[in-house]
């Protein structure tokens, strides 16, 4: 019974290793993307790019492991709700009371290292940030 039901997950665990998700982009309208909107440093935009956009703008960059079910679903869900909560791509479509929520909600998730999640960190290195970079962050943030 027991390698029944072993074989039976194997099947299902490869059948949805078939069934993709969209990785697919939506496009990014420079006028209304951060980079263009803010007048923001290059070091700490690129701190930014490195550590934040892969969930919070539409210039994700899906990674070799995305391809394997059921971690892409997860990943997926992750993307959009970062997506949802805060687009740095549609930065200039905000009111400067939601653009004012939202770099207040950065300064408390960069003071409380809520983000980059560690889950994130552990594949992406380059995503960690120093302290240092934090404080640089938080002070652009916080003007």
């Amino acid at each position: 019974m027991k390698k029944k039901i072993l074989i039976g997950l194997l099947v299902v665990l490869v059948g949805v290793q078939f069934i993709g998700v969209d990785q697919d982009n939506p496009s990014v309208v420079e006028d209304v993307d951060f980079e263009h909107v803010e007048q923001i440093p290059q070091q700490e935009l690129a701190l930014l790019k490195s550590s934040c956009y892969d969930c919070h703008a539409n210039s994700t960059e899906y990674p070799w492991y995305f391809n394997i079910q059921p971690l892409a679903w997860w990943l997926k869900g992750h993307v959009n709700s970062g997506r949802e909560r805060m687009n740095f791509s549609q930065w200039g479509d905000l009111t400067a009371d939601q653009k004012r929520h939202d770099k207040e909600d950065c300064v408390m998730v960069l003071e409380k290292k809520w983000m980059p999640p560690s889950s994130y960190q552990f594949m992406h290195g380059e995503a960690k940030l120093t302290d240092e970079q934090r404080k640089k962050l938080i002070t652009w943030f916080s003007k």
